[in-house]
């Protein structure tokens, strides 16, 4: 489940990258906002060209590779993303959204235990790590220990009150324990807070219909 961003904004933030990349062909830091707003306008593959010359420029910026990471994870290519943010992880040991960047490519590989230690890891490092606690809790949730995914997703709410993706992934849980009241009000708030209605829903039923 991937987070609401303000497309306008966005937009007119690509227009003034372009310009700065027009000013400075070398401007490392105007290739990595172009490839990230990209990213979150869908233009998975623009980011990744943007990313690309920023490694390209620097080589050892752990940025990058943390948002390239995050890219391939977004295309499905996980093995890739690993390894980008491996490389970011070395260059940058401290890099709480490396950590939660990989971590999800782990749990979508099963790779359980890695998974969890990235996130664990996430959580000691970030100041307010809702994130992390909400990434955790998929792992509880893919372990079918939902007692303890719940009660991550209680703590990245607690947190991130604002947050659209903990309500989400709680009203997953709710749903397969056939908690329904409860679901839909946690589907209510994460609309609330920038999902879609219909595609949350029907997502919500795909997942809780491998359980």
């Amino acid at each position: 489940m991937s987070e609401d961003f303000s497309m306008p904004s966005t937009e007119l933030a690509v227009e003034e990258y372009d310009d700065s990349i027009r000013l400075g062909p070398q401007y490392v830091d105007a290739y990595i906002s172009r490839g990230v707003t990209h990213i979150m306008l869908g233009q998975i593959l623009r980011g990744v060209i943007d990313l690309d010359k920023a490694v390209q420029i620097e080589p050892l910026n752990a940025t990058a590779y943390t948002h390239r990471g995050f890219a391939y994870l977004n295309l499905g290519l996980h093995q890739q993303a690993i390894a980008d943010l491996d490389q970011a992880i070395q260059l940058d040991p401290e890099n709480a959204l490396a950590h939660n960047n990989r971590g999800p490519a782990y749990l979508e590989l099963e790779l359980y235990d890695r998974a969890m230690a990235d996130f664990n890891e996430a959580i000691s490092l970030e100041p307010m790590p809702w994130r992390g606690y909400n990434n955790r809790g998929l792992v509880y949730r893919d372990l079918g220990q939902y007692d303890r995914a719940i009660e991550d997703f209680n703590e990245a709410i607690r947190l991130g009150p604002q947050q659209a993706l903990p309500y989400a992934n709680r009203a997953t849980v709710y749903t397969i324990l056939n908690m329904i009241g409860e679901a839909k009000a946690d589907i209510e708030k994460a609309v609330e807070f920038g999902f879609d209605r219909a595609l949350l829903e029907q997502e919500i039923m795909e997942r809780a219909g491998r359980w």
